[in-house]
């Protein structure tokens, strides 16, 4: 009876490891924050509801792949076979100008010209047969123009021919662009932008890679405030009910903050971070972590022992673990140096951690 006990809790224990690395945590910083764990489900303060909005019942027009950049998944558009249909510049998932798109069930709290922040990791082919523009976050009226609603869409998305980044106002009657580093490369790459309360154009920051890039001098306007109508949030498309294909790319990782994220914020969210405004590095003596070189398992103790979240980066900085729990299953990894940043509450610490 003892052997068949003790069996029984050693894979109970082995369960909830295996559980522990699956436990996705959120960035409560963040008004919006998805993550495509082969799902929809949205964190952040907002508590929106995300869903795909295909009134005529197309289908699975959402795809999650395993290439991902954080986490298990991601969105993933290389899924798609569209061999039967020759992509075009405005190639969606389903025919031209059906109603398909990834959208919030409820307004955005955010609007007018207060302050926002959009983050994202994108992968894009680098070799699309045409040059589009595609949509990452949108806020605001989708048929906003420059009539109806001036000013009133705000979308973040990526021009492919010449490469740089966009936010997009009222239709694209008006474009601020950024040039950026080479990000067609079919590499993942972070891209951010930010925007302070009442600002003009000319406030707009943009991120490549967590490094400011400078405008190329697009677009127009620069003195105009952006006018943000109060509209549902669209992912993957500007509003306008078509959700494109990315050219076989995928997205992970979007988050929405109301506020405006100083440029070390967008690093530690570029690193893997979530944003806490009030973190601190952990005391002497308040953090543990053995052994440090790991043949299976790391452990980690705190004065509180309180459950901690745990993200595992590699030297060329890709997150390959994100997990939590104070017992960190590292035998799938490969032999080598990872840097381990542990959080609890506020406190945070960075480890280099060897795997045998």
């Amino acid at each position: 009876m003892k052997t068949k006990i003790t069996f029984l809790k050693t894979m109970l224990f082995i369960l909830a490891i295996m559980a522990s690395i699956n436990l996705q945590a959120q960035d409560s910083e963040a008004l919006l924050h998805l993550q495509f764990e082969n799902n929809l489900n949205a964190g952040g303060s907002g508590n929106y509801t995300v869903q795909v909005h295909d009134p005529n019942n197309y289908g699975s027009v959402v795809k999650y792949g395993s290439n991902s950049k954080e986490g298990s998944y991601c969105l993933d558009w290389s899924l798609f076979d569209v061999a039967s249909t020759p992509p075009s510049p405005d190639y969606y998932f389903v025919n031209n100008n059906d109603p398909v798109d990834i959208r919030t069930t409820t307004n955005s709290s955010i609007d007018g010209s207060e302050a926002r922040t959009v983050t994202a990791w994108v992968l894009l082919n680098s070799n699309p047969t045409n040059k589009p523009t595609l949509a990452i976050l949108n806020l605001g009226n989708p048929a906003a123009s420059a009539s109806i609603d001036p000013y009133g869409r705000c979308t973040f998305q990526i021009n492919v021919n010449p490469e740089n980044l966009v936010l997009g106002l009222a239709g694209g009657a008006v474009n601020y662009n950024f040039s950026s580093a080479t990000i067609v490369d079919d590499s993942w790459h972070h891209v951010a932008y930010t925007y302070p309360s009442d600002g003009t154009l000319a406030d707009v920051k943009m991120y490549v890679d967590g490094v400011q890039v400078t405008t190329d001098g697009g677009g127009d306007n620069s003195s105009m405030k952006i006018n943000t109508t109060e509209d549902l949030i669209y992912i993957g498309s500007k509003g306008d009910y078509k959700l494109k294909w990315w050219w076989g790319g995928a997205m992970d990782d979007v988050r929405l903050y109301d506020f405006e994220l100083s440029g070390s914020q967008i690093a530690s969210v570029y690193n893997g971070a979530y944003l806490n405004i009030n973190d601190v590095a952990f005391g002497e003596n308040e953090l543990k972590a053995y052994p440090n070189a790991v043949e299976d398992f790391l452990h980690l103790e705190t004065l509180n022992n309180d459950s901690l979240e745990v993200n595992i980066f590699d030297l060329t900085g890709k997150m390959v673990t994100r997990t939590g729990g104070n017992t960190i299953n590292m035998s799938n990894l490969n032999s080598g140096l990872y840097i381990v940043k542990v959080r609890e509450g506020n406190k945070v610490a960075n480890l280099k951690i060897v795997k045998k």
